[in-house]
């Protein structure tokens, strides 16, 4: 980085960079400005996308797209948004804050893995082999559809 400019360095010398495309999750894409103890972004790269001297394809904050609570509601946003159904589809998906969706779940629970909708740092998966309907007595009887009230669990 030199002037808000990105540049490679090659055997040739240094190459400037025009076109990023981002792999690294958006926390770490620059220790100035976000994550400070990340040794995979570079630093002043914010500043750089801001100034205009670099174009990042995948934009921070275009990862929001992948999270899998979003999944159950992809299709519904594609007819909607691009007038056409999706050219991929993805593996069948409930978001449990709806009820008909959470019933469902419920009957087949043995047969779900269960993650959660958001991503984490760590990640969270149960598959049935270790989800046992047992573990969750507050899921099998949800008398309160209150998504607020957070004495019962959420899937």
């Amino acid at each position: 980085m030199r002037d808000s400019t990105v540049y490679l360095r090659t055997v040739g010398g240094l190459q400037r960079v025009d076109v990023i495309l981002r792999r690294v999750d958006d926390d770490y894409c620059d220790p100035l400005e976000l994550y400070a103890n990340s040794y995979l972004g570079v630093p002043g790269l914010l500043q750089s996308i801001r100034e205009g001297n670099v174009t990042v394809t995948n934009a921070l904050g275009a990862g929001v797209l992948q999270a899998a609570g979003f999944l159950p509601f992809l299709p519904s946003l594609c007819r909607c948004l691009l007038g056409e159904e999706l050219k991929l589809s993805s593996v069948p998906t409930w978001w449990c804050g709806q009820p008909a969706e959470l019933s469902f779940v419920l009957e087949h629970l043995h047969e779900m893995v269960i993650k959660s909708a958001y991503r984490r740092k760590e990640r969270i998966r149960s598959s049935d082999k270790n989800l046992r309907a047992h573990s969750f007595p507050n899921w099998r009887h949800p008398s309160n559809p209150d998504p607020n009230d957070t004495s019962r669990k959420n899937l």
